[in-house]
C-alpha cells in the first residue's frame, strides 16, 4: 500500500485489518482528491479488490465549508 501511494506522492498512514463488513481499512494522504480517484480506481479496476473510498476533511476544512454561504431548500418546504 505504501508503494502505491507513493507513486502518486502520497503515503500510506495505516493499514488495518478488520472484520465485518469491511476486511481491511487502509488510511492514505494523497496530494488531491483527484489523486485518491486515481487510486481507488486502479486498485478496484484490478478486479482483486473492492473499494469504498470516504474523505476526511481537516478542522480548517470543515470550518471553511461551514462558512459557505448554500441556498437550499428541502423539498416541499
Amino acid at each position: 500500500a505504501s508503494q502505491v501511494a507513493e507513486t502518486l506522492g502520497g503515503k500510506c498512514e495505516g493499514f488495518y485489518w478488520a472484520f465485518g463488513q469491511q476486511d481491511v481499512v487502509a488510511l492514505f494522504d494523497l496530494p488531491s482528491t483527484v489523486d485518491a480517484a486515481a487510486l481507488a480506481f486502479a486498485v478496484s479496476g484490478s478486479g482483486a479488490i473492492r473499494t469504498t473510498t470516504t474523505p476526511l476533511l481537516t478542522a480548517a476544512e470543515t470550518d471553511a465549508a461551514l462558512k459557505k454561504s448554500v441556498n437550499f431548500k428541502a423539498p416541499g418546504k
